[in-house]
């Protein structure tokens, strides 16, 4: 073993803030030896080796574990039990041990996500917020999409926040979903304030992610496994708010296409969901070369209802020009349609007196 490596014992194994810490460990080439108290341990394939352990209080732990230490020749030992923690580093602290105890914060890490929401809350909503919604209401908003991957940034979310009371009654359409980190936010806004049903439209395909403006963009979408990516989306919909959801996975125009023809949508995962076709809110966020940002809003525009929103990501873009050329073109032709427009985070939010039916601009 080199000098860079480790011997680290994780105990309790079980808990998912050891597994993560253990997965962590093993990217970096350390070997993980689990341990546990309990007979029946499901996630102990998952450990390089394992050590079997009583029960911290039992008469005989300390022995047990310094044994267990000294026969494996640990390094280091992680522990998220916050009981089960104080007693190791009693026994660091008073036995003869080479392992040391990785510090922690014990089960104060599993609050990060909801501290870290409520934090959001603090920043974007205060006294001046023009939010309708009680504090309590707005705080699991930010908790859920705190914990799904994507590019959505927290001040996108405060806009949606903010904006959801002056949507009007219709359909919530999302064109880009990816795990549903956006989705998230707009279907609990959408169940608080009753606008319509949700539909989301992503063809979940490495190719249709690929830009003429940006290579680098390209080479990193195909790392990614789409269909696990979609998957996860599903997950996320289902755990949260699936009774007015529904999603079409295919390329933008094909599902406008789809959407024209015909309101009722139904997939295996949601059953069939009635839309209204005429849309509240339209979130354009998906392949973002000019051509598809425009073909976008010709196909959806036309569906927007009075004072409906339009929302255009990326508008502020490191990776491409696409939507800031057609939004902007879009701003210059129907400024007389528009009641307010405002810029938050990446996205544009423009709020349209009535429907227009855009140029195809390219």
């Amino acid at each position: 073993m080199s000098h860079t490596e480790k011997t680290i014992l994780v105990f309790p194994f079980g808990p998912p803030a050891s597994i993560e810490f253990a997965k962590a460990c093993q990217s970096q080439g350390h070997t993980v030896i689990g341990a546990s108290s309990l007979t029946l341990e499901p996630t102990k394939e998952l450990a390089s080796g394992w050590l079997r352990l009583p029960f911290f209080n039992a008469h005989d732990f300390t022995e047990r574990l310094l044994a267990g230490l000294k026969e494996l020749d640990i390094d280091e030992i992680y522990c998220c039990h916050p009981l089960v923690y104080e007693k190791i580093n009693d026994i660091c602290a008073t036995e003869t041990t080479r392992a040391s105890l990785i510090s922690n914060n014990g089960w104060q890490d599993d609050l990060t996500s909801f501290r870290s929401a409520e934090a959001l809350v603090n920043l974007y909503h205060s006294k001046s917020s023009s939010c309708k919604l009680a504090r309590a209401q707005i705080t699991p908003i930010y908790y859920q999409t705190l914990k799904i991957p994507g590019w959505c940034s927290t001040e996108k979310i405060a806009a949606f926040i903010d904006v959801f009371d002056s949507v009007p009654k219709g359909d919530i359409i999302e064109i880009g979903v990816w795990c549903g980190k956006s989705a998230t936010a707009l279907a609990m806004l959408s169940r608080h304030f009753g606008q319509g049903n949700l539909l989301c439209i992503d063809p979940w395909a490495n190719t249709n992610t690929f830009q003429e403006e940006d290579e680098g963009v390209n080479k990193a979408m195909l790392t990614f496994d789409m269909d696990e990516v979609w998957r996860h989306f599903i997950c996320n919909m289902l755990a949260l708010v699936p009774n007015h959801i529904n999603y079409i996975r295919a390329a933008s125009a094909a599902a406008h296409a789809k959407y024209a023809e015909n309101l009722r949508i139904k997939t295996v995962e949601f059953g069939e969901t009635q839309y209204a076709g005429r849309i509240a809110l339209l979130h354009i966020d998906g392949n973002h070369d000019q051509k598809i940002v425009s073909q976008d809003l010709r196909n959806w525009c036309p569906h927007l209802t009075q004072n409906g929103w339009l929302v255009i990501d990326d508008y502020v873009h490191a990776w491409g020009q696409g939507p800031r050329i057609v939004a902007d073109a879009f701003l210059s032709e129907h400024r007389d349609d528009i009641l307010q427009s405002f810029v938050s985070g990446s996205a544009l939010f423009i709020q349209m007196k009535n429907p227009v039916s855009p140029r195809l601009w390219t």
